[in-house]
């Protein structure tokens, strides 16, 4: 794939309509490689990470209903997870977060545990998402985030 797309490269213009219509048709084709080849992989990822929402919303309902705030955090970015748990109590672990349905779960639950304010400790895909739907649903929770820094 990599050489027919060199070879194109060299004839065609790169500004040109028919360079940027095998561009679309390259990306198109690519992605559903990409599908073919790791949709097995790409499912048991999506299902941990659903996993892993519901484990949250589980402790944001049986912990922390009406406290003053709730820090998410990444469990596999150790530094972020010890410094985060050194630093704060009400500590919620939450990896990526995919789809609108896991997204909309964790907003919800923090609006019906009446949070007062949520941070989130560094940010991971999809979480920006769910600050966004946090905002949506309830302008006035405070939404903080934290970014953590080496220190030389």
């Amino acid at each position: 794939m990599q050489k027919l797309k060199n070879f194109v490269k060299r004839f065609i213009k790169k500004d040109g309509f028919i360079y940027k219509v095998i561009r679309k048709f390259y990306h198109i084709l690519s992605s559903i490689k990409y599908r073919i080849v790791n949709g097995k992989n790409i499912k048991k990822q999506n299902k941990h990470y659903s996993k892993q929402v519901e484990l949250a919303v589980q402790k944001i309902n049986n912990e922390y209903k009406g406290k003053d705030y709730i820090v998410f955090y990444n469990p596999t970015w150790l530094g972020v997870a010890n410094s985060t748990k050194g630093l704060f109590k009400n500590i919620v672990p939450l990896e990526q977060v995919f789809g609108k349905k896991n997204i909309k779960k964790i907003a919800e639950a923090v609006i019906n545990n009446n949070i007062k304010s949520v941070i989130f400790s560094q940010i991971v895909d999809g979480w920006v998402d769910v600050l966004k739907k946090i905002k949506e649903l309830n302008n006035d929770i405070i939404v903080k985030v934290i970014w953590h820094r080496k220190l030389l």
